[in-house]
């Protein structure tokens, strides 16, 4: 029997197999496909679908200029600042995560922490949002510390999530999404070479470079502090800290967190805090602070640099106080039921 009516005698007798699709002699089977109906998921299992927003923010000496106001334990600098300009009562980063919890509050599935770095880290765990803004958030203008360890932070961030995930159980994990926002001005310090006889440098101008001792933080940089509270967890004297790289590694060592422990999707977002206006006004006393006005430039590539690895997206809001949340993708991986 010719090849081609053979094809044809099939073609009948299956009429029942789906369509057809006849390509010379070959006859292929394409199972037609069953329209899908929408589904959604019962508001009742809205907790089986959990949210959690880490915020790191920087909580250094810096703050009370590049997003003012503040204080630290000794007067100093935040208050000649203070004395020099009219301030906002409340900084733009605080005012921010305020509204979050304000705009999230009937979200049962939805918990945030807090995670402030200077010299060293303080967190809060995860707590669902509709309890409020924790005492913690309004702490963030006070007791501003010294360095601005923006490293310290991640590597902070990164066993507090690890924790949080290894807490929970896999099935969880898969509907988990974790979303991270660090709100800073983007400049570390101290900033250290294990190299101090590299050229060039890395400059406001060419900020992808490494950077050379911090101005002033040269004797700590190479031998470390006499006095225990004021070495960072984990530096190593006349090693590298705050380097480009080394942010970079810690971002992607957070972002790996979602294949090593199932989670459903973890991005790392950032939000430039440089209140340019402030920092040209306050005058000398501000030109060492992030390099003065130049150091807004600097603060914009790091963070860029940083939503990049964190597959995340980068908030410059220009003055802080013009800092707003409403952006963060922070819905479920699944359509809640009207």
């Amino acid at each position: 029997m010719p090849a081609r009516l053979m094809a044809a005698l099939i073609a009948l007798a299956c009429s029942a197999c789906g369509k057809l699709i006849t390509g010379g002699d070959v006859l292929t089977s394409v199972q037609q496909e069953e329209p899908q109906s929408e589904t959604c998921t019962p508001r009742s299992e809205s907790t089986q679908w959990p949210v959690k927003v880490l915020f790191i923010t920087e909580r250094s000496g810096a703050m009370c200029v590049v997003d003012p106001p503040g204080s630290q334990p000794v007067a100093g600098l935040c208050e000649q600042v203070a004395a020099s300009i009219a301030l906002p009562p409340v900084p733009g980063r605080v005012n921010a995560m305020a509204a979050f919890y304000q705009r999230h509050t009937s979200r049962p599935n939805l918990s945030v922490s807090i995670l402030a770095f200077h010299t060293s880290s303080l967190a809060i765990p995860f707590d669902v949002v509709s309890s409020g803004p924790p005492p913690f958030l309004w702490a963030q203008q006070t007791d501003l510390g010294q360095a601005s360890d923006l490293q310290g932070g991640l590597e902070a961030a990164e066993k507090l999530l690890a924790q949080d995930m290894e807490a929970t159980t896999p099935e969880l994990r898969a509907r988990s999404k974790y979303v991270v926002v660090v709100l800073s001005k983007g400049v570390p310090f101290p900033r250290c070479a294990a190299n101090d006889a590299r050229l060039p440098y890395a400059s406001p101008s060419d900020p992808s470079g490494v950077w050379a001792d911090s101005s002033g933080a040269e004797p700590f940089c190479n031998n470390g502090s006499s006095i225990p509270e004021e070495n960072l967890h984990g530096f190593v004297p006349g090693g590298d800290r705050n380097q480009n790289a080394q942010l970079i590694s810690a971002v992607q060592r957070i972002v790996s967190l979602k294949g090593r422990f199932g989670v459903g999707d973890l991005r790392v977002h950032t939000a430039l805090l440089f209140d340019a206006a402030t920092m040209a006004s306050c005058g000398p006393i501000c030109q060492d602070v992030a390099f003065g006005t130049a150091g807004r430039d600097v603060g914009r590539y790091t963070l860029e640099q940083l939503a990049l690895y964190g597959q995340g997206s980068f908030i410059d809001p220009g003055p802080p106080q013009e800092l707003t949340l409403d952006g963060l993708d922070t819905a479920e991986f699944t359509s809640f039921c009207p």
